[in-house]
């Protein structure tokens, strides 16, 4: 039990404030939380399941040439560990880095929501948890498309792609997000829903047989004659099982009038769903893009309460507390995983 700890203790410090305060954020709470989770999560030690791996990586570029670093993918995660490992800060550096950008994209969008502190407390268990202290190069690519929904109305077309263009620099699986460009063009609903499912099918096709997918197809696979990797469907279902309910719920004219940026959850929502049969062939892949659809689960945990009279309202927030606990309870116990995520130990104070 004092193992997992630590996890427990993040996810009671977000709670409190999820169940007590109202709208507003605080100033200084909100920025004393995300400086705790910067130390968290990115001085991290011996923590995650691709701890090993990023030590490797920091290995192989420990002798690499500054133009070496173009000549492979995710240039912009590359430049981070080599630059880090030559300030003498090894894999620490890079880790505090791509921790700060995820964050900062995350608290952003979080801020957005009508309930800040239960969007944090929501994204914890999963997306902070098990993602951002493993997948370092994703984590970093998530926080900026989460970045890019924060900023959407107030962006231009360019902005955003370059954001985008700026997270496939991280990993390359985040240029899926160009599709939800299309969502917010002067066409059609029908026509939207059509194009963006084309060319999320379209990039999923490209990336299946891409040289980085083909490392993490390598690197999560457990069963050498199948596509099908530990927990993808498990993660998967996990956003898309709130996806079905927005879906559903959103036939509700009232629900999508009172729902900013509605129709990107909305395709976010329909995707999330149609990566369950695309998981069958392809689960490392479906796994790996689903976690930029967490956007959704965040917006409806967060929302959900607003959807109910006053007098329930602190109710549902305890429900969604409760299942953010359970939900990790569940997998720090029971995933083939959790084992890289116990005991918890950061470089601040290193337990043997």
């Amino acid at each position: 039990m004092l193992d997992t700890a630590p996890y427990y203790l993040i996810l009671l410090m977000a709670a409190i404030p999820a169940l007590t305060s109202r709208m507003e954020v605080s100033g200084s709470g909100w920025v004393l939380f995300g400086m705790i989770l910067l130390m968290f999560v990115g001085l991290r030690h011996e923590v995650g399941g691709d701890w090993d791996g990023y030590l490797m990586i920091a290995d192989n570029l420990r002798d690499q040439t500054f133009l070496g670093l173009f000549e492979h993918g995710e240039v912009a995660f590359n430049f981070l560990v080599w630059a880090s490992v030559h300030l003498g800060l090894d894999i620490y550096g890079a880790n505090v880095v791509t921790t700060a950008l995820f964050l900062f994209g995350l608290f952003k969008y979080c801020k957005k929501q009508v309930n800040p502190w239960l969007a944090i407390f929501t994204a914890l268990p999963f997306l902070v948890i098990v993602i951002a202290m493993s997948a370092n190069r994703q984590a970093a690519a998530i926080g900026i498309t989460l970045l890019v929904l924060a900023v959407w109305n107030d962006s231009s077309v360019i902005k955003k792609l370059l954001l985008i263009f700026f997270a496939g620099m991280f990993h390359t699986s985040a240029i899926i997000f160009s599709a939800f460009i299309i969502v917010d063009s002067n066409i059609s609903l029908f026509k939207k829903l059509i194009l963006s499912i084309l060319l999320f099918l379209i990039l999923t096709v490209f990336l299946s047989g891409s040289e980085a997918v083909s490392r993490y197809e390598n690197s999560y696979i457990v069963e050498s004659n199948t596509n099908f990797a530990a927990g993808a469907l498990h993660q998967i279902i996990l956003n898309a099982f709130p996806a079905l309910i927005f879906v559903i719920m959103s036939r509700k004219r009232r629900f999508r009038n009172e729902i900013p940026y509605w129709s990107i959850i909305f395709f976010m929502s329909v995707l999330s769903i149609i990566l369950i049969p695309v998981s069958l062939s392809y689960s490392v892949l479906a796994a790996r893009l689903s976690f930029y659809f967490f956007p959704v689960s965040i917006f409806f945990f967060a929302t959900i309460p607003e959807m109910f009279r006053a007098s329930v309202k602190d109710l549902v927030k305890l429900l969604v507390v409760c299942y953010g606990f359970l939900t990790f309870a569940l997998w720090i116990n029971f995933a083939n995983t959790a084992f890289a995520h116990i005991p918890y130990n950061n470089l601040l104070f290193i337990f043997d």
